[in-house]
C-alpha cells in the first residue's frame, strides 16, 4: 500500500469514518475523473461513501446514524447533511423540495442535487419549473428549528407513495414506509396502499442544448451558465431560465446535474 494510501486512511480514521478495503463493482464508475484521496458520496444510501484511488471506488460507511457529507468530506449529523435518495435511476427527474418554495430537487441518474430559482421565484410543483412568486401556489411546509422531544414533525414524500420526510434539527430527513405500506398524510402513518397512495407524478427529461419553441412534458432541457460556475439554465416555452446550484455545488454541464466543485470544469469565474 502506497504512503499516499496510508495518509488518506489516516485521515478518515481521525474523522472518525470506517473504512472497508473491499472492491466495489457496479458503481466503480463514480471515481472517474475523482482526485485520489476524495470521498464521494453514494448514490443509494446516505451513510455510504466511496474512497477514491487511481479511478477506483472502495466502499465505507459511516458509524451509528451519521449521513456522510461530502461537502465536508466527513460523517456529519443528519441534520446537517441534504441527503435524496432518487428512486429512479436513469433520466432526469425534477422534485419539490420538501420545505422550501424557492428550492427544488433534480436527479440526474440517480444521484441528487438542491437547486434554487432566481430571486423573486418559486418552483411551480405543477410545471416543474420556477415561475414568479405570485404566480405560484406554494403551501410552505417548515420544519422548527428546535425539536419538541414530546412531538414529532412530519412531511409528505416528493417523489413515491412510501416516502415521508421526519423533522429534526430544523431539516426534513428523508425516510420510507416498511415494503408493502404507504405514507398516509393526514393520519400521519405508514397504512395500506388501498386506504393512502396518490401518486405523485414525475417528469422525465432529455438532455439538449438549445431552447425549443414549444414544451415537451416529458422533456426538460438544460443550458450551461454564462456569468458563474453554479448558474444554469432550464428551457421553458423556448425561453432559457436562469438557475443556480445550492451553495457550494457548481453546474456539470456535462453530466446535467449539481455537483462538488473538485469534480466540475469551470472556466467561469
Amino acid at each position: 500500500m502506497s504512503l499516499r494510501t496510508l495518509a488518506a486512511l489516516s485521515i478518515v480514521a481521525m474523522m472518525g469514518l470506517e473504512v472497508s478495503g473491499d472492491p466495489i463493482g457496479g458503481v466503480s464508475n463514480l471515481c472517474v475523473g475523482v482526485p485520489d484521496g476524495y470521498f464521494v458520496r453514494d448514490l443509494n444510501d446516505c451513510q455510504a461513501y466511496h474512497y477514491c484511488y487511481n479511478g477506483t471506488a472502495t466502499p465505507n460507511k459511516c458509524p451509528g446514524d451519521f449521513y456522510y457529507n461530502e461537502l465536508e468530506q466527513l460523517c456529519d449529523h443528519q441534520d446537517k447533511v441534504m441527503c435524496h435518495i432518487c428512486l429512479e435511476k436513469t433520466g432526469v427527474q425534477i422534485l419539490p423540495h420538501p420545505q422550501e418554495c424557492n428550492q427544488f430537487i433534480t436527479c440526474s441518474e440517480g444521484a441528487s442535487f438542491v437547486s434554487q430559482c432566481t430571486e423573486g421565484f418559486a418552483f411551480d410543483r405543477n410545471t416543474k419549473v420556477c415561475n414568479p412568486l405570485k404566480r405560484v401556489n406554494c403551501e410552505k411546509q417548515h420544519c422548527p428549528e428546535e425539536d419538541n422531544p414530546n412531538e414529532i414533525i412530519f412531511l409528505p414524500g416528493v417523489e413515491r407513495c412510501d416516502e415521508y420526510f421526519i423533522c429534526r434539527g430544523g431539516s426534513a430527513i428523508q425516510t420510507f414506509c416498511a415494503p408493502g405500506l404507504y405514507w398516509d398524510a393526514n393520519n400521519k402513518r405508514c397504512d395500506v396502499k388501498e386506504n393512502v397512495c396518490n401518486p405523485v407524478e414525475r417528469v422525465n427529461c432529455a438532455n439538449e442544448e438549445h431552447c425549443p419553441e414549444e414544451d415537451n412534458p416529458y422533456e426538460i432541457v438544460f443550458l450551461p451558465g454564462v456569468q458563474q460556475c453554479d448558474e444554469y439554465f432550464i428551457c421553458r416555452a423556448g425561453t432559457a431560465i436562469q438557475t443556480f446550484c445550492a451553495p457550494g455545488l457548481y453546474w456539470d454541464a456535462n453530466n446535467k446535474r449539481c455537483d462538488v466543485k473538485e469534480n466540475v470544469s469551470c472556466a467561469l469565474n
